[in-house]
């Protein structure tokens, strides 16, 4: 179960990782909300990431 919520996690990374490669690489046509709802959306996504991989409090 533990290499399954990492699993997830790395998805989480990776899905930030290919985000910010779109906004920086302009592989998307965004307009500016499209760009700022990019960027906002990688903080909750990084903060559970973390959480299910293990880095979070009380680990």
């Amino acid at each position: 179960m533990v290499g399954a919520v990492r699993a997830v996690a790395a998805c989480g990374f990776d899905w930030i990782v290919l985000s910010l490669a779109v906004l920086v690489f302009g592989l998307l046509d965004l307009t500016a909300a499209g760009k700022t709802w990019t960027v906002v959306q990688t903080v909750p996504v990084g903060v559970f990431a973390v959480l299910q991989a293990g880095f979070g409090p009380g680990r």
